[in-house]
Formats: structure tokens, C-alpha cells, sequence
């Protein structure tokens, strides 16, 4: 016999006599862990989580804003600052002074129905 045909002779009796034995058994490397994909601290921020933390932070300008929308998804970041811009408007009195609540949410009402209706998470 030749060397190479001795050779291979070889291994397939190797192989041939490992296959009952649980040596060379397969292993799933798939690892078993715990299940990340719905981790709270991990989730994108909605249109609704945004309006509620600029309403926590009292408005705060351009600084909240930036903050609030940190880690949003890219549907509630659009959806938010438009909410945002346009309720921004209604944050101005006609007399120089701060609108009441009433006058804020009616001018949100009536200014910002597109805007408010879009807004996903938005629990009022």
C-alpha cells in the first residue's frame, strides 16, 4: 500500500471507530442566556416618553430637548421635537406674560392636532 492510501485508510477507521463514542460529540455553541431584547433600560424612547420628560423638566429649551430625545428611536425623536416645536408656540402669551395651562392646552388643541395624533406613547 502506499503511504497515502495507508494514510487515509487510517483515518477513516478513526472516524469510523469515534462515531460511537461520545468523544467527539457535537456541541451547540449557540450560549444560553438570559433574554436582552426587551431590557427596559434598553428600549428606545417613544414621541410619548419624550413630551412627558420635557414636561418633567420644564420645557428646559434646547438642553431638555437634547437630553429628552437621547436614546429615542428615530420615529419618536421626529415625532416629538415636531410636537415640541410646535408646542413651543403656545408657550408664548399675547400680553408678554406665561399662558395658563387652559390656554396652552387649547392651543395645542387647536395648532397641533396633526402633531398630537402622531405622537405614539402619548398617554394625556
Amino acid at each position: 500500500m502506499t503511504r497515502t492510501v495507508r494514510t487515509v485508510t487510517l483515518l477513516l477507521l478513526g472516524a469510523i471507530a469515534g462515531c460511537g463514542s461520545n468523544a467527539l460529540q457535537a456541541q451547540d455553541m449557540a450560549a444560553k442566556g438570559p433574554d436582552l431584547s426587551a431590557a427596559p433600560d434598553m428600549t428606545a424612547k417613544t414621541c410619548g416618553d419624550i413630551i412627558m420628560c420635557l414636561l418633567g423638566a420644564g420645557g428646559g429649551g434646547g438642553g431638555g430637548l437634547t437630553t429628552c430625545i437621547s436614546r429615542a428611536s428615530p420615529v419618536g425623536g421626529r415625532q416629538g421635537t415636531g410636537l415640541a416645536g410646535c408646542g413651543a408656540s403656545c408657550l408664548k402669551a399675547g400680553d408678554g406674560g406665561m399662558p395658563s395651562q387652559t390656554q396652552v392646552g387649547v392651543c395645542l388643541l387647536q395648532n397641533c392636532s396633526s402633531q398630537l395624533s402622531a405622537c405614539q406613547g402619548l398617554k394625556l
